[in-house]
């Protein structure tokens, strides 16, 4: 019997998400899920006995598309399908939703989890509004 236990919406303290976090080399983003925690589309968990070792949410309106963002597995229990499990619970919560569109950001190494779930690459654009632009030496960037 697998000790994974997985979870949609489970009730979760900021502190276990922060924890989670930091254990990937993550910042902890305490701030944010002390404000966010439980008020996305939906989250999903995936717990050892009491301890958080997965975890993943959704942003959404509900109708149009959703983003996927955070998806987390502590690195002692990293490429077990824990990951795979998490991103096809909560694609699946999406889909039922009559949702058609979900997108994410992901790092390139990680091209390959995301093809084999069924992402398509596309072209796109972000703006990191913690960081400055590069180049940027004023509110209008460079000279």
């Amino acid at each position: 019997m697998s000790p994974y236990r997985f979870e949609l919406r489970p009730d979760l303290l900021p502190e276990q998400v922060a924890e989670l976090r930091t254990s990937v080399g993550w910042d902890a983003a305490l701030d944010l899920y002390q404000r966010s925690l439980g008020r996305t589309y939906a989250w999903a968990g995936c717990f050892v006995e009491l301890q958080l070792i997965g975890y993943g949410d959704v942003v959404s309106d509900g109708v149009g598309d959703a983003y996927i963002r955070d998806l987390v597995v502590h690195p002692d229990h990293q490429r077990r399908g824990i990951g795979s499990s998490l991103l096809s619970l909560l694609v699946d919560v999406v889909r039922d939703s009559g949702i058609r569109m979900v997108s994410t950001v992901f790092e390139p190494e990680l091209e390959a989890f995301y093809r084999r779930a069924g992402f398509h690459l596309a072209s796109s654009g972000m703006i990191d509004l913690g960081e400055p632009p590069l180049g940027a030496t004023g509110p209008e960037g460079p000279g």
